[in-house]
């Protein structure tokens, strides 16, 4: 009953977070988004995850610092921190099992990717 309570609750998260969300095709993005003349940005940050840690990788090197937040399947913030170089990785050990969205953003570029912890 409550993996199914928590199913829903997700379903729920991913919905309302989709529809908040800016839709755009390939033609019609912002400028300085996913565009390859910028020197620092994170357009083509990569984030997954191994084991209990979550890794940000960039092709670039970042000098300017990135606001990271981490949040949980309820929309609750449960990571806060800074990136600042070509790669870092959150140990995130006291977390369970579940869906989190981490979000990325650098000057008004922003970058959210769904990731799951197993």
């Amino acid at each position: 009953m409550r993996q199914i309570f928590t199913l829903i609750l997700v379903f729920i998260f991913i919905s309302v977070t989709q529809a908040q969300l800016p839709r755009f095709t390939q033609k019609q993005l912002p400028k300085g988004i996913n565009s390859r003349n910028t020197e620092q940005g994170i357009n083509e940050a990569q984030v997954y995850v191994t084991g209990k840690a979550i890794v940000l990788k960039n092709s670039q090197l970042l000098t300017a610092p990135v606001k990271v937040v981490v949040f949980n399947s309820l929309g609750q913030a449960v990571y806060n921190g800074y990136w600042k170089g070509q790669e870092y990785t959150l140990y995130l050990n006291g977390l369970e099992r579940g869906m989190y969205v981490v979000q990325l953003q650098q000057g008004q570029t922003s970058l959210t990717r769904k990731v799951m912890l197993e």
